[in-house]
């Protein structure tokens, strides 16, 4: 953990839970979130330490409290697969969760701006490899 930011480590084959159900992801994921910014950004690696992609969430900032990390996606995503240049994602599910939410116009716009941040941020990312996790951990 560091001051201006928190950065997690998942190896492949770790848990994961959403609205759809529990699974095990293949991937290892270094994930950096930040205190004060409206996004997380993952760094999504093969078994073998290929980077396959980079993605930004748009989120509401982290928290982080007694090991718990929290924050809201909002549905609306940045994605690169290297060597492509990086996209926003998830149109239709980020106006699905505007509706069902009650998204204010002026929040879609804002959201909408932060991804626009994203891809840039996710443009100008230099990974710095797949992250070295100690088996004897988790």
């Amino acid at each position: 953990v560091e001051m201006d930011r928190v950065v997690t480590v998942a190896p492949a084959g770790h848990r994961l839970e959403g609205v759809d159900g529990v699974w095990r992801c293949e991937h290892v994921i270094r994930t950096f979130y930040w205190p004060d910014r409206w996004y997380s950004l993952l760094e999504v690696y093969t078994p073998d330490g290929r980077l396959e992609e980079i993605t930004v969430n748009v989120s509401s900032p982290v928290t982080s409290e007694d090991s718990e990390i929290r924050f809201t996606d909002y549905e609306l995503d940045v994605s690169q697969e290297p060597p492509e240049e990086p996209r926003i994602l998830d149109e239709d599910e980020f106006r699905e969760a505007a509706r069902r939410y009650g998204y204010s116009e002026p929040f879609q716009k804002a959201c909408y701006r932060v991804a626009e941040e994203a891809v840039e941020l996710a443009k100008g990312w230099q990974a710095v490899g797949m992250p070295k996790i100690d088996a004897r951990e988790g």
